[in-house]
C-alpha cells in the first residue's frame, strides 16, 4: 500500500492550506495563508433513490490541506455515485454539483481576482484512475511532483470534468455544474462521476499571490433528482433548481 499524506474517505471535504518558506543565511521563516479546516460534503436529493459523494484521496486527519506550497500538487477528487439499491427498481437520476468558495470565517468570497486565483488551482486530469472509493494516480498532474506545474501547464487542463457543464448562478463565489455524461445526462445505478481531480498551486505564486488569495475554503455539494417522469434534462434541472431555492430537498446521511 502506497504511503500518502493526502487521502480522503467519507463525507468530508478539506480546504487548501499552503506554506511559503523564504530563507536567508540558513534561517527559514514560515508563512501560512491558505485555510486549514474541514467542511462537510452534503448530498441532497429529490425522489426515491440514493447518491453518495466522497473524496477517496482527501483526509484532513492525515494532513491534507496542510503545508501546501507554491508549485505543489495534491489529488482531490469529489466523486458522486448512484448507490441506489437495485432491488428497489430502476432509479436513474439527473445530477448537479455546486461549489462555493468561502473565506476562513465561512463567508462567501466575492473578490473576483481571488475567485479567479482559486479556480486556477482546481484542475481535471482525464488520466486520473482513482474512483469513488479507491485512490489512484494521474499522468498529466502527479501528486507531490517537484518542482510542480506552471500557470501555462495548468491552463492546458480544464478546471472540471468536461462531462459537467457550468451554469451561471448569478452569485459571486458560487459555481454550478450539471452532469451531461452517461445516457443523455442520466446517471444510472452504480455509475459515478468526478468533478475535478487535483488542486495545484502554480510555481509562479509568491508572497504577493499567497497574501492575495488569503485563507479560503472549497465547499462541494451534490444535488440530484430522480430522472423518471421528466421529458428532458432541462425540465428536471428546472424542478431541481426550484427545490434547492425552496430548501425542499432531502439530505442523505
Amino acid at each position: 500500500m502506497k504511503k500518502r499524506n493526502w487521502m480522503k474517505t467519507g463525507k468530508q471535504v478539506g480546504c487548501l492550506a499552503a506554506v511559503l518558506m523564504t530563507g536567508a543565511a540558513g534561517v527559514w521563516q514560515t508563512y501560512s495563508y491558505f485555510m486549514e479546516k474541514e467542511e462537510a460534503v452534503n448530498v441532497f436529493t429529490v425522489g426515491d433513490f440514493d447518491i453518495s459523494l466522497k473524496e477517496s484521496e482527501w483526509n484532513p486527519a492525515d494532513g491534507d490541506g496542510v503545508n501546501l506550497y507554491p508549485g505543489y500538487t495534491v489529488y482531490k477528487n469529489p466523486t458522486v455515485k448512484n448507490v441506489t439499491d437495485a432491488t428497489t427498481g430502476v432509479q436513474p437520476c439527473y445530477l448537479q454539483m455546486r461549489m462555493k468558495i468561502k473565506d476562513e470565517d465561512g463567508k462567501m468570497v466575492t473578490d473576483q481576482e481571488v475567485l479567479n486565483m482559486v479556480r486556477q488551482t482546481i484542475r481535471y486530469d482525464d488520466t486520473y484512475n482513482g474512483s469513488w472509493d479507491t485512490t489512484g494516480e494521474g499522468k498529466k498532474l502527479r501528486q507531490g511532483r517537484i518542482p510542480g506545474y506552471s500557470e501555462k501547464e495548468l491552463a492546458m487542463l480544464p478546471m472540471v470534468n468536461p462531462n459537467f457543464q457550468e451554469v451561471d448562478t448569478g452569485n459571486l463565489g458560487e459555481y454550478l455544474f450539471q452532469y451531461q455524461g452517461g445516457k443523455n445526462g442520466i446517471m444510472d445505478i452504480d455509475e459515478e462521476a468526478v468533478l475535478f481531480t487535483d488542486v495545484a498551486i502554480p510555481i509562479e505564486w509568491g508572497v504577493k499571490e499567497i497574501k492575495k488569495a488569503g485563507r479560503f475554503q472549497i465547499q462541494v455539494t451534490a444535488e440530484a433528482i430522480q430522472a423518471n417522469g421528466f421529458a428532458s434534462a432541462g425540465d428536471a434541472f428546472q424542478v431541481l433548481g426550484e427545490s434547492v431555492e425552496k430548501g425542499a430537498l432531502d439530505e442523505q446521511g
